[in-house]
């Protein structure tokens, strides 16, 4: 414990190399073995050129960019299909896996080939792309495992159960980073123009310095927004170009992208692997007051402010840079500060501009937990946690990595 004569000193809270490739790579994911029932193996005979690659490895084909039909506002008829939306004319009914349910499991390099391999969280099956190395330069692409999230009969008699997520759904919009995204994401205003969830990755990896991208387009309906591996150079968001925005996932967008985020119906914010401005991520703070929930990894900022009454969860997990936190958040259930080595001031603010919005009678009647496994927190700021009214240490943690266990051991 730091003495109090030098309220900078650290208190050390022990347990009980990032490269710019992709969040999961960096996450450093263990590679599980794929899934040999029900295999087949099937090429797409997209062959990519050594210009292909610096951008994308993956090019815009049918295979690649996935567009659920724009059905948000249209009935389903009778003799339709409610899994595939599709008339169900035929025997067959196919749902590939969808972009938004795969996980990421890690990527195998090899001299022949490089192996990315996903899980279908919807069908929970194994399945991976790969890109064989061809004669004279280039790459094929082959997709090996489970091909189809769900193949059957079509349903079209009974609804499908809330829990079964093998389906198309009307509204959601999925892209895959390549050669004519920038054309695909300017046309979303006029192609779907009801869309609610739109998803943007790249197909595996990607060199930032390859694509240019933008994403600054007028979407009244859209309420969730995920990005991942997207070599972005602008983001704008706001109540005049998407005003409905509740989510929005942004992991391993370039440091250099220019951010503008200001959406007041934000409720669910989740950002991986940024080290940009602190400006930038407490604008977006400030306009969010409904946010319900925080959580990043890497979020390698200086200082952060969190004021909403609605706000439950803060998940702060490995925050490298963090010195300074404020918050006001009278409904917290959670703070985590895993592996967070250099805070120095923490700010439970007691009084707000906002408590005038709380119910005259609110009382709050549960504990807040604080988790700061492997960090470095000062004897101030941790004296500021100890006497902050429902404080208790502990509650859930990440798993330990490697590298946060010897940071852990080295700063101790």
């Amino acid at each position: 414990m730091a003495s109090k004569n030098n309220p900078k000193e650290l208190v050390s809270v022990p347990s009980g190399i990032a490269t710019k490739a992709t969040a999961s790579q960096k996450h450093g994911h263990e590679l599980s073995s794929s899934d040999d029932s029900d295999v087949e193996e099937y090429n797409n005979s997209d062959l990519l050129n050594s210009e292909d690659r610096k951008g994308s490895m993956s090019s815009n084909t049918t295979s690649d960019k996935e567009i659920s039909p724009d059905k948000d506002e249209i009935q389903i008829p009778s003799n339709h299909c409610r899994r595939c939306l599709g008339p169900a004319t035929t025997w067959h009914c196919r749902i590939p896996h969808a972009v938004r349910h795969r996980r990421d499991d890690g990527v195998v390099v090899k001299k022949s080939k490089i192996e990315h391999r996903f899980t279908c969280l919807a069908c929970k099956k194994k399945y991976s792309i790969i890109y064989k190395r061809v004669k004279g330069g280039g790459y094929e692409k082959v997709v090996r495992g489970t091909k189809w999230c769900f193949r059957g009969k079509h349903t079209k008699d009974h609804p499908l159960p809330e829990t079964d997520s093998r389906r198309n759904v009307a509204g959601i919009v999925e892209l895959v980073v390549g050669p004519n995204t920038q054309k695909d994401i300017d046309g979303l205003p006029h192609s779907h123009p009801n869309a609610e969830i739109l998803c943007i990755l790249s197909d595996g990896f990607y060199e930032f310095k390859g694509r240019k991208l933008s994403l600054e387009i007028k979407m009244i309906k859209l309420k969730k927004l995920s990005l991942v591996d997207v070599p972005l150079t602008n983001l704008r968001l706001n109540d005049l170009l998407t005003p409905n925005i509740e989510e929005i996932e942004l992991k391993n967008i370039p440091d250099e992208c220019d951010i503008d985020i200001m959406l007041s119906r934000l409720r669910k914010i989740c950002i991986h692997f940024w080290s940009g401005p602190s400006k930038i991520i407490n604008d977006m703070l400030k306009t969010a007051q409904a946010l319900e929930r925080f959580e990043s990894y890497k979020l390698r900022v200086t200082k952060i402010s969190f004021a909403s009454n609605e706000l439950q969860t803060i998940d702060l997990h490995r925050a490298d840079r963090l010195e300074e936190l404020s918050v006001w958040a009278p409904r917290l259930k959670f703070l985590g500060l895993q592996a967070c080595p250099n805070v120095r001031r923490i700010n439970m603010i007691r009084s707000h501009a906002l408590r005038r919005r709380l119910p005259f009678d609110f009382r709050v009647n549960h504990d807040l937990f604080v988790q700061c496994k492997n960090s470095q927190i000062s004897s101030q700021a941790f004296h500021v946690l100890r006497s902050y009214p429902r404080v208790i240490f502990g509650g859930p943690e990440h798993p330990e990595t490697l590298s946060e266990s010897m940071l852990a051991q080295l700063t101790m």
